[in-house]
């Protein structure tokens, strides 16, 4: 019976990936409301309470820096990173869509070595207090660490959306070619 078989593995993982993108957006808008409650609460306690609570800039801070890193991978996600469009009009959709893909390892390379290389950088600034609190610097590290891994596992995505395309060899919509592996919502 056809009706009752699963849902194909794409169907499934396209219903994966509108969940994370789901929680993606919740994370970042609890990361902003955290970072407007921390500037917000240091102005009450410095101009109407008249105290000081030494913390609220140093995690406002890292805040940021979760936010800008995770601004990076979701840009990625969502195909609006910055790169050189000039080729895309010049060249034709199949060689677009084998470019795409070379451009993906070549960025997957690149977020390995980031990450490879960050891991000791983590380490030593987990050894930095945050002055106030009972953070080390390495949760602003960390920020890289999971940007670069989501990177990584878009990028798998991506490569394999992207061979699949040129194996295909269907037609690509829109003027520009894309392979962003998450469905709208």
């Amino acid at each position: 019976m056809a009706g009752t078989q699963s849902q194909a593995p794409s169907t499934i993982l396209q219903r994966l990936l509108a969940i994370l993108d789901r929680l993606s957006k919740i994370y970042l808008g609890a990361l902003l409301v955290a970072v407007l409650m921390l500037m917000t609460g240091r102005a009450l306690d410095r101009y109407f309470f008249h105290t000081t609570f030494d913390a609220y800039e140093q995690l406002a801070s890292v805040g940021v820096v979760w936010i800008t890193f995770y601004g990076f991978a979701i840009a990625f996600r969502d195909d609006r990173n910055l790169r050189v469009e000039l080729f895309e009009k010049l060249l034709p959709e199949s060689v677009n869509r084998i470019r795409l893909v070379i451009f993906d390892f070549i960025v997957l390379g690149m977020a390995l070595v980031i990450n490879g290389t960050g891991w000791p950088v983590y380490f030593v600034l987990g050894t930095q207090h945050i002055t106030g609190t009972p953070f080390t610097l390495a949760i602003a590290a960390a920020a890289m660490q999971v940007s670069t891994l989501i990177i990584c596992v878009l990028c798998l995505f991506r490569i394999v959306a992207g061979i699949k395309a040129i194996r295909s060899h269907k037609a690509m919509d829109g003027a520009r070619p894309s392979h962003n592996v998450v469905p709208p919502i």
